[in-house]
């Protein structure tokens, strides 16, 4: 970061200051968690153009204005409801300073600072507002990586890759921020299994409370028990989050409108939910891959306990393996496995991504042993609007077992008007 301009002095008190701020900047990292539990990571920013700071002695107020861009974001925000407890609690730091090193002119350079402090606070008493007001517009760079924990105990989290930018103002005391942040893809939502997640986050006034509107998409196979030929279909549970952010969590528990489920590809595609399933539905397919009455029912067989419990297992071990194998590669070259039960086959998913490219490879337990039977997507980003996508998969109506592919080669475009 560069810094040059004027300070004008009168009797060693402030009359006017014109300063151009350029460069790049660290404002945070992962160990600001130890100060500031509830907002934390890597956060480098960079100037585009000059980032002006002006004091009017006529005016007596300072200002800021410019743009910044995010260059390297990757930020957790935690509730204050969280059960960590910052590292510093119950320490008072003391700094030990050799007199015998200190310069003169850093000396009288350090007063000034103060005095000018001790000024800006004199005149916001004096005013009953803030004497420091800026016009800043903040917009993504590189891949922007905000992640929101909804419940530390039970790995409920929101990993967003955000692009957008939003303006941040500040007049005669008066704060506002407007603008939007859209998920790319790749976000996704952390409740008991990986969800697709698709939304944007949205400023409209307080910048540290923005208004979350999410839609996160878990899919899976589905084979009814009482089906004598085993075929199986598509089943869709999403969960709607449109809330600010300091309310997240609390209606994702509590809310039951924010769950529904889809049957069939054409009703997933055109967002018609079933409504002859609920929230408790919506939970029990997401766990066990199974609704409510297949669970209750009087005619369950040994068999069926069979697959449930396969099916509960599977729970526990699939984000588990996602974990372990996540930290080990690094990077997010696994992102997911999914391991479960569809009528009489299992299924296995694994997706992630290398640099530009993201991948899906799924299908049933025969993929294992011939590659060439599995369900494919490749998709590469030239940028975060310009896509290719090569695709491997079941036709919208088929039966299991069978070796029927789609091949399909897709280009896909972003535009915002």
């Amino acid at each position: 970061m560069t810094v040059s301009g004027n300070i004008e002095l009168s009797s060693q008190k402030l009359n006017s200051m014109a300063i151009d701020m350029d460069g790049s900047l660290s404002l945070l990292s992962d160990k600001t968690q130890e100060t500031n539990p509830f907002l934390f990571g890597d956060l480098f920013v960079k100037t585009n153009g000059p980032i002006k700071l002006t004091y009017s002695k006529e005016k007596s107020r300072y200002a800021v204005n410019g743009d910044i861009e995010l260059e390297n974001v990757n930020l957790t925000y935690t509730s204050s409801q969280s059960s960590f407890v910052a590292g510093h609690n119950g320490f008072n730091y003391i700094y030990v300073i050799d007199s015998s090193k200190i310069d003169s002119h850093e000396l009288y350079f350090l007063k000034l600072l103060k005095d000018i402090q001790n000024k800006k606070k004199n005149l916001s008493s004096a005013e009953n507002g803030s004497t420091f007001d800026y016009h800043i517009k903040v917009t993504t760079g590189n891949d922007a990586v905000f992640t929101i924990i909804l419940a530390k105990e039970l790995g409920q989290k929101l990993t967003a890759n955000l692009k957008g930018s939003i303006v941040i103002d500040k007049e005669k005391g008066e704060s506002n921020a407007q603008g939007s942040f859209r998920l790319l893809e790749g976000s996704r939502l952390e409740f008991f299994k990986t969800l697709n997640a698709t939304g944007e986050v949205r400023f409209e006034k307080n910048l540290l409370d923005p208004y979350i509107d999410v839609t996160a998409s878990y899919i899976s196979d589905y084979v009814s028990p009482n089906d004598p030929f085993g075929k199986s279909e598509e089943v869709a549970v999403k969960i709607k989050l449109s809330d600010p952010l300091s309310k997240l969590g609390e209606k994702l528990t509590l809310n039951e409108e924010n769950f529904a489920v889809y049957v069939g590809r054409k009703n997933i595609d055109s967002n018609i939910p079933n409504t002859n399933y609920d929230v408790a539905d919506a939970l029990a397919f997401i766990l066990v891959g199974k609704f409510k009455n297949d669970l209750i029912s009087n005619s369950t067989t040994s068999g069926t306990q069979t697959n449930a419990t396969s099916s509960a297992a599977s729970f526990v071990i699939s984000p588990l393996l996602s974990s372990i194998l996540n930290s080990a590669l690094g990077g997010g070259v696994i992102e997911d496995i999914q391991i479960g039960q569809a009528g009489r086959y299992y299924r296995v998913g694994i997706s992630g991504k290398v640099q530009n490219f993201r991948y899906k490879i799924g299908g049933t337990s025969q993929v294992l042993s011939d590659i060439a039977k599995a369900n494919i997507l490749v998709q590469y980003f030239f940028n975060n609007d310009i896509s290719i996508r090569l695709e491997r998969r079941y036709p919208i109506i088929y039966s299991e077992g069978t070796d029927e592919r789609v091949n399909e080669v897709g280009l896909r475009y972003k535009f915002e008007f």
